[in-house]
């Protein structure tokens, strides 16, 4: 069956391209849907990937189920189109943990805790170790609040607790040797010192989770990136089964998962590595519509991609079929500048 004679030329060049990391950025209507699928279809069939090598990831289980329903409906052989792993970014990592959390210090019967769990343990921590001082007037409940939030803005940050420690102990030196005002100065240290026991409660909470084989939301991306880097063995045979990647609503992604996805295709030292050495990994999304920004997306998705990714190319889908209309794209600003550093101040 010929896979491609329905899609016009921009949709074939992004299902056929084999030549490293691809960001598609398509519009409403232009069948970025259709692309994901087809680009999977044409792995299987056109270069004989193994189906099971294939990763798609989604954002929602229910976007995960309709892919793999048209993937099955576009291919003759069903068995493939269930071979190809698709899964949230969250599910992919439940996976991965659940197979190599030995490596991390977890236990065999892992459990997903929910946010009033671990807030009652942070307001047993809190209080065990007599953290956070004059804050508590407000309440030990409130003290937590901030500290769970504090956690989740680092951890879809990619920052573990310690290096949340580190930049802690840097901001209380930096505070103190500020050459600011004495009453702003005074303010600065306060708040590196505050940031610094949300710092010590980070690692005190995590020691405490893994100890009861116990995993949070934001964990099941943290994790496989720590055992991604730390345990060379385990990315070896992660990276060897996972070959080929499409992520579909890249623009919704945060810069965790935006890591994790580094992490599970390294991207190549610079453009002359040869074609064959180059990850293939290809980004879809539509850099004006972020729907799940309240999860932490970064809205510099797309730019940080193409800086992780040097030698990427850039597929621009304009034809919309909901409208008959042309979208204009608007991808020269997404390609251009470097990623914004991380404000440890945000977190407070």
């Amino acid at each position: 069956m010929d896979l491609l004679h329905t899609l016009n030329p921009a949709q074939r060049e992004a299902v056929t391209h084999d030549d490293g990391p691809l960001i598609v950025l398509a519009g409403p209507g232009t069948g970025k849907t259709r692309v994901i699928v087809h680009r999977v279809a044409d792995l299987i069939t056109r270069r004989a990937a193994p189906a099971s090598s294939i990763l798609a990831v989604t954002f929602t289980i229910k976007a995960a189920e309709e892919m793999r329903t048209r993937l099955s409906g576009l291919l003759a052989n069903a068995p493939a189109a269930q071979a190809v792993r698709v899964h949230t970014f969250h599910a992919l990592g439940m996976t991965i943990l659940r197979r190599f959390g030995d490596m991390l210090a977890l236990g065999p019967r892992m459990k997903l805790i929910d946010d009033v769990q671990r807030r009652r343990l942070v307001m047993e921590l809190i209080e065990q170790h007599a953290l956070f001082g004059s804050a508590r007037a407000a309440g030990l409940a409130a003290a937590a609040e901030h500290a769970v939030n504090a956690f989740e803005r680092l951890a879809n940050h990619a920052v573990e607790p310690p290096e949340a420690e580190r930049r802690a102990a840097q901001w209380i030196v930096d505070a103190r040797a500020s050459l600011l005002p004495a009453a702003e100065r005074e303010g600065e240290i306060v708040r590196a010192e505050m940031f610094e026991q949300t710092a010590r409660l980070y690692t005190l909470t995590r020691d405490a989770c893994i100890e009861r084989a116990w995993l949070t939301f934001e964990d099941l991306i943290t994790m496989p990136i720590r055992l991604l880097r730390d345990h060379p063995r385990a990315a070896a045979i992660i990276r060897s089964e996972l070959r080929h990647i499409v992520v579909d609503e890249f623009q919704d992604m945060n810069p965790a998962q935006i890591e994790f996805l580094r992490q599970l295709a390294p991207p190549t030292p610079s453009p002359a590595t040869t074609s064959a050495a180059k990850p293939d990994v290809c980004v879809v999304g539509d850099d004006d519509q972020a729907i799940y920004g309240f999860r932490g997306a970064d809205d510099r998705a797309f730019e940080h991609f193409a800086t992780a990714f040097p030698t990427h190319r850039v597929i621009r889908l304009e034809e919309n079929y909901r409208s008959g209309a042309r979208i204009i794209g608007v991808a020269n600003a997404i390609i251009a500048g470097a990623s914004r550093r991380f404000d440890t101040a945000k977190v407070i």
